[in-house]
């Protein structure tokens, strides 16, 4: 059986009205009264793609102190109960959410027997595990990590603890998004736009092919190098964003082969652009978010730009696949 060699419960948290209404509304339920005029349906629709507390169907652990202490109680959203684990070296509380989130964090509670060190994993089976969250508390009370993935099941690994030798989470949140109720503001497809490759000869049109918001990348054995940072290959295509708007560009990786790192940056019409490259490790997903605080005038764009990977004397090395959703968060 999965469930064997844990201890397990499902929750018995009660959500308030209107997320049920909303989480109804997103997953193909019947829409309230108030569904009725568009500009409910949009503020609705809007308010699906910001990220939120996920409802958690499951909680399985590594071991119990007793039971007053078993899983569940990290996911009944009551404060005087708690889930702790005997003492050991590494403990695990496993979260089933019930359906794939598209998740942006976790608010964890910890009690005064926080971790020091552990990692938020992912799985597509509850079998293999993919950490995507590296981190560790400092005292009792709530932390918030953040990180993205797309996934069912989440665990909570700790491999340090504090003196008392156990775990213990007073209360964890899982936050994100359903993507079917997100629509992609990117109509695409991308379009061209620069390039700074090294020597001037090189011809960039070699290691990219366009399809609508996917470009796919074929660097592997291509000879050149790029200056700068922020540098590479320049993409862009219209967004229709509006001033005082949050976005978030999510970014999937698929097919990858060679080097497991991809690098993006992105600049949006009336929004600081970022001033770091976002890595996304293997065939995973990452996230790039924007406040367009200046007016992105008449004819808003976005630009993705994507920096290859390259080892002296500048050969390319990886090839990969990468989608593009852009979404409204607030």
């Amino acid at each position: 059986m999965k469930h064997a060699n844990r201890l397990w419960a499902r929750s018995g948290f009660v959500f308030g009205a209107g997320l049920l209404t909303l989480l109804s509304a997103a997953c193909g339920g019947e829409p309230g009264a108030a569904d009725a005029s568009g500009a409910d349906s949009v503020s609705q629709e809007l308010s699906a793609c910001t990220p939120q507390v996920q409802p958690v169907l499951l909680a399985s652990a590594s071991s119990q102190q007793a039971a007053a202490f078993a899983p569940k109680y990290a996911i009944d959203g009551v404060s005087t109960t708690r889930w702790s684990s005997d003492k050991a070296t590494e403990q695990s509380l496993v979260l089933d959410l019930g359906k794939v989130v598209n998740v942006s964090g976790l608010n964890i509670n910890w009690q005064t027997a926080y971790s020091k060190s552990y990692t938020v994993d992912t799985s597509p089976d509850e079998s293999t595990w993919t950490p995507f969250i590296t981190s560790g508390a400092t005292q009792a009370g709530v932390q918030s990590v953040t990180g993205v993935a797309v996934t069912r099941y989440l665990r909570i690994h700790s491999t340090q603890a504090t003196s008392w030798g156990n775990v213990s989470i007073i209360d964890v949140q899982v936050l994100g998004t359903l993507d079917s109720t997100c629509a992609n503001l990117l109509k695409g497809p991308w379009a061209f736009s620069s390039e700074d490759f090294d020597p001037p000869s090189f011809d960039a049109s070699t290691v990219y092919s366009i399809n609508g918001n996917s470009i796919a990348f074929t660097y592997i054995g291509k000879s050149f190098t790029l200056p700068g940072t922020v540098s590479g290959i320049h993409f862009k295509q219209a967004a229709p964003v509006t001033l005082g708007g949050h976005y978030r560009l999510r970014l999937d990786v698929s097919n990858l082969s060679g080097a497991s790192i991809t690098l993006f940056a992105a600049n949006l019409s009336g929004a600081a652009g970022p001033t770091d490259l976002t890595p996304i490790d293997g065939n995973g997903s990452g996230a790039i978010d924007f406040d367009v605080t200046s007016a992105p005038g008449s004819a808003p764009v976005i630009e993705l730009i994507n920096k290859p990977l390259s080892a002296f004397p500048g050969v390319g090395l990886n090839n990969f696949t990468v989608k593009a959703t852009l979404t409204k968060t607030n």
